[in-house]
């Protein structure tokens, strides 16, 4: 087999202090990390290193259930990719992260492990204190908001109902994301949009507070649902009533890396250096903008 081209998609967050304080620590679990179980998978960290103070690793999400099948666009025949009992299939997610500046590198994929899910994992991990990872904005929505000549209009939510919404459990901290899904299951909706709109002459604290709201409803709505929301936009108006408007999601710092292949498999090697180039490409933007968010 050839060996082949492949694609990854980088998405950059900020951690808080105490993913700082974890890495530094991690040497603890000599690199045999626990597994976290879950409803219908498995996770468990890989391969962590800590290079000049920049850690690497892989987050391995195994599965067993509802696996794809294998089989020839031009023929008709489906076939299982045999597993034994206590064999599952492999998703790997790879991530950097920088302890200078608090800055995660994380691979995006449809069936990798969530960002969210990463996040619970590390804290199950920590014990002593959470940690978080926000996802690091485009520079047009820092400005935004903290230009106290822009007011912000309205943001906008469109989520569809999850399809995995019976396997979401509930979390006594989060109330917000608990009424959402009760009131989906309970009404059968298979759409909910929530709007929210700032007063026309609104002050400054108004406006980081709905945006603030905004960005806390979409981090806890990617920590367990398999779809992104098909609108999470928000409006600002500036001072010569001119609208902006900034998607949560599509606004955001990130990159695709493209590197060659083991046949099909990409090498880790090859994509932690990868991944290391883009951290460096972006270190000079991504600082300007964590210095205008704070």
């Amino acid at each position: 087999m050839h060996n082949k081209m492949v694609k990854i998609k980088i998405d950059f967050y900020q951690g808080s202090d105490s993913v700082v304080q974890f890495f530094k620590e991690y040497k603890q679990y000599e690199n045999k990390f626990p597994p976290q179980v879950y409803e219908d998978y498995i996770i468990k960290i890989r391969d962590l290193s800590n290079n000049n103070n920049i850690v690497s690793g892989i987050i391995n999400k195994y599965r067993n259930d509802n696996l794809p099948k294998k089989g020839k666009p031009k023929a008709d025949k489906e076939m299982d990719i045999p597993l034994d009992e206590d064999e599952y299939l492999i998703e790997k997610t790879h991530f950097l992260f920088k302890l200078d500046n608090k800055v995660l590198a994380y691979q995006m994929h449809q069936v990798g492990t969530a960002i969210g899910v990463f996040a619970k994992y590390l804290s199950c991990l920590n014990r002593e204190s959470n940690i978080e990872f926000n996802p690091i904005m485009e520079e047009k929505f820092y400005k935004m908001l903290n230009d106290d000549s822009v007011r912000m209009k309205k943001f906008n939510i469109k989520i569809a109902r999850p399809t995995n919404i019976h396997s979401i459990k509930k979390d006594s901290k989060n109330l917000w994301r608990n009424r959402i899904l009760d009131f989906i299951t309970e009404t059968g909706a298979m759409e909910l949009t929530i709007a929210a709109q700032a007063a026309s002459r609104g002050e400054n604290i108004e406006k980081k507070i709905l945006a603030e709201a905004a960005k806390e409803f979409l981090r806890s709505h990617t920590e367990y649902c398999k779809e992104k929301p098909s609108q999470s936009k928000v409006e600002f108006i500036d001072a010569d009533n001119i609208p902006h408007v900034v998607d949560l999601f599509g606004d955001r710092v990130r990159t695709t890396i493209e590197i060659s292949g083991e046949g099909r498999y990409p090498i880790k090697e090859k994509v932690f250096e990868a991944i290391k180039q883009e951290l460096n490409k972006f270190k000079k933007k991504i600082n300007n903008i964590l210095g205008k968010s704070e």
